[in-house]
């Protein structure tokens, strides 16, 4: 996932959108933990300082635990407003505690699914979805690998490479 690039991505920006697509996407509980994290990040730009980030919501194995991060110097969402919205969903959720877990699913029962580009992975990731494949299911195109079926599925509608933005057809 992006997540793990945060020394090169503002942090606070990786975990919005992360969270903010989670969320469009009716994955709550995930987007409660991205959410949550960029609110802390929120603060710790206000604070100026990142000693106040908890990781326990993390695994240790996630990509997202123990971030190598650089706090940014100014706020991704620049709008009071727009930060609020997002402190108050967060705590909206917290409070109710029916709707999350509060915590990601282990590693194995986050196999295929949305959470499972969160976990530290030896297979090789997907540059269409960000998922780990298969050893069976990857495929090498123009010096990236891919998902079969994901890159199928894309270039079928697109016609075009992701990578390259060059003419591609599914590979059968």
């Amino acid at each position: 996932t992006l997540l793990q690039y945060s020394t090169v991505i503002p942090a606070d920006k990786l975990f919005y959108i992360a969270g903010h697509h989670c969320r469009e996407a009716n994955h709550t509980n995930l987007a409660f933990l991205l959410l949550n994290r960029f609110v802390d990040l929120m603060e710790a730009i206000d604070d100026g300082t990142l000693s106040q980030i908890d990781d326990s919501d993390f695994p240790e194995d996630s990509n997202i635990a123990n971030l190598d991060m650089t706090l940014p110097s100014k706020q991704y969402l620049t709008e009071e407003d727009e930060r609020e919205e997002i402190r108050d969903w967060v705590l909206s959720v917290c409070m109710d505690s029916d709707v999350v877990d509060q915590k990601l699913p282990s590693t194995e029962e986050a196999a295929g699914t949305i959470c499972a580009g969160i976990y530290s992975s030896t297979k090789k990731m997907c540059i269409i979805t960000g998922y780990p494949i298969d050893q069976v299911d990857v495929i090498e195109r123009n010096g990236v690998k891919a998902n079969c079926n994901d890159w199928n599925a894309l270039v079928m509608k697109t016609k075009t490479c992701p990578w390259t933005g060059g003419d591609a057809n599914p590979l059968w």
